[in-house]
């Protein structure tokens, strides 16, 4: 029997999550991990859009993963003196230790997962999978 290619993506993502998440108990959603990444990856303008756009998730579900972080202590959030409209997210030094550990723990979590396998594997398995998103992106237009 033959599944759909996303199939077998899905499943790769799922485990990758898994195994991570399972070393980051205080962040039980994948979710929840990319959105502290990005917000230590972005020091200003770190909007609920902002997210929802780097992420591809619904705004709605930003501001509840948001929610649960500022309840938490990883983060906190100002109103956007610029515009009232905007809310503005930031790292609370609990946040700042979170992704210093996620870092760590992704580092070994990606030696597993590369095991095996050689530099030019790794580097054919992105090409590759950039060329099919191109594809299918073309494909869409």
């Amino acid at each position: 029997m033959q599944f759909l290619l996303s199939k077998k993506f899905q499943r790769l993502t799922r485990l990758y999550h898994m195994v991570i998440v399972r070393e980051l108990p205080e962040l039980p959603f994948d979710n929840l991990i990319e959105i502290l990444l990005v917000i230590h990856q972005n020091s200003t303008n770190n909007t609920h859009t902002q997210f929802a756009e780097i992420l591809n998730l619904d705004k709605s579900r930003i501001s509840i993963h948001v929610e649960y972080l500022n309840t938490h202590g990883f983060t906190r959030t100002e109103i956007n003196p610029e515009d009232q409209r905007q809310h503005l997210t930031f790292l609370t030094p609990k946040g700042e230790a979170a992704v210093t550990e996620i870092k760590e723990v992704m580092g070994r979590v990606n030696k597993v997962i590369n095991q095996d396998l050689s530099l030019v594997q790794l580097n054919v398995f992105y090409t590759v999978m950039q060329q099919m998103e191109h594809n299918l992106l073309t494909h869409l237009d």
